[in-house]
């Protein structure tokens, strides 16, 4: 998939994206990384965001829902010791 400034890579949807920084600034530490992984349940969210600030990450986004995603989103995020933004999230089916 592309869209202007990105493309997009996956088996099914968009998973793996790589873009120029928003903001329009040159990429660096922290502008222009973010990765994400995709969870199985809410409570690996959970369980991705404690390890990560036990591994010294930062908190960026305690896990919850996120209104602006949609209803359902639930996901959470941390910087890494580099400073690169990492998200965890798991997507209600309604078939859980």
């Amino acid at each position: 998939m592309e869209h202007p400034d990105a493309i997009a890579y996956g088996k099914q949807y968009p998973e793996f994206w790589v873009q120029t920084p928003h903001n329009g600034q040159p990429a660096s530490v922290g502008n222009g990384i973010h990765i994400a992984f995709i969870a199985s349940t809410q409570a690996a969210v959970h369980a991705f965001h404690e390890a990560a600030l036990a591994a010294g990450g930062v908190n960026e986004g305690a896990p919850g829902g996120r209104p602006d995603y949609g209803e359902p989103y639930y996901g959470c995020f941390v910087r890494d010791p580099d400073g690169h933004k990492v998200e965890a999230s798991f997507w209600h089916t309604g078939l859980e």
